[in-house]
């Protein structure tokens, strides 16, 4: 049984697949619907998720420091504890400020 954490990794590393093969597609040209690179990902994040020991570890980051980046006009952080993202936020500190507030919701 997979536990919360663990279905998030599942999906931010379908996430990461699917991205990549969307910009491998896109580079070499090649005729794949989005449907079919949907369902490769998920293929291949579910077999390495079967094989291999994955977890979040963004190597930008130091341990603990919560990921943040701008979308679309809005501030997001990652709770490095559980991998939940803040709601959009004006700016980074404010998302940065639910995130670890949020880390530390689960220390407590």
């Amino acid at each position: 049984m997979i536990d919360e954490r663990g279905q998030r990794i599942t999906e931010l590393l379908t996430d990461n697949v699917h991205a990549e093969m969307a910009a491998f597609r896109a580079l070499h040209e090649l005729e794949m619907d989005d449907r079919t690179i949907e369902t490769l990902a998920e293929a291949v994040a579910a077999n390495v998720m079967y094989a291999f020991a994955v977890d979040w570890s963004p190597s930008w980051l130091p341990p603990g420091v919560p990921h943040s980046w701008l979308w679309d006009g809005h501030w997001f952080a990652r709770c490095p504890a559980c991998l939940r993202d803040s709601a959009p936020a004006a700016s980074q500190e404010a998302a940065v400020t639910w995130a670890e507030t949020h880390a530390a919701e689960h220390h407590a």
